[in-house]
């Protein structure tokens, strides 16, 4: 029986592929085993919500527009790009019936490293927080 690699190897009708010595494999990969394929899990949170991302946001807006995801995506891009730009100077971004974003600044203060109780400082920061508008509440608590 030939070999369909090389026409000119030749099997011993004795031996099968089970009396082949495996493959060596290196420390890292006999260490790790990657799945053959990525398990499906439904889009939903520990909380059992669905959990809707960029794509999925992109694929509603282009059914709701008639446009096709490229030119959605662009549209998403272009409107996250400007809060986070506007918000960058200082800027409030409101949107009305939905919310504001704005920074929240951190003045510099002082901590304490939890390995050895020293007292260390810990740098001013600006975060960007999101405030619902009361229409968004209320149909969240409804």
């Amino acid at each position: 029986m030939g070999n369909r690699e090389d026409p000119n190897a030749t099997e011993h009708p004795e031996s099968n592929a089970f009396d082949r010595a495996p493959a060596r494999t290196s420390t890292l990969e006999s260490l790790v085993t990657l799945p053959r394929h990525r398990a499906i899990e439904p889009p939903f949170d520990s909380l059992g919500a669905f959990e809707m991302n960029s794509n999925d946001l992109v694929a509603k807006i282009a059914a709701a527009h008639n446009v096709t995801k490229s030119q959605a995506q662009a549209i998403l891009d272009g409107v996250l790009k400007n809060i986070v730009s506007a918000a960058a100077t200082g800027e409030e971004v409101s949107l009305p019936g939905f919310g504001k974003f704005k920074i929240k600044v951190s003045p510099e203060r002082e901590g304490r490293n939890p390995a050895n109780g020293e007292k260390i400082k810990i740098a001013a920061s600006k975060k960007l927080t999101f405030s619902p508008a009361k229409a968004v509440r209320d149909s969240l608590n409804a």
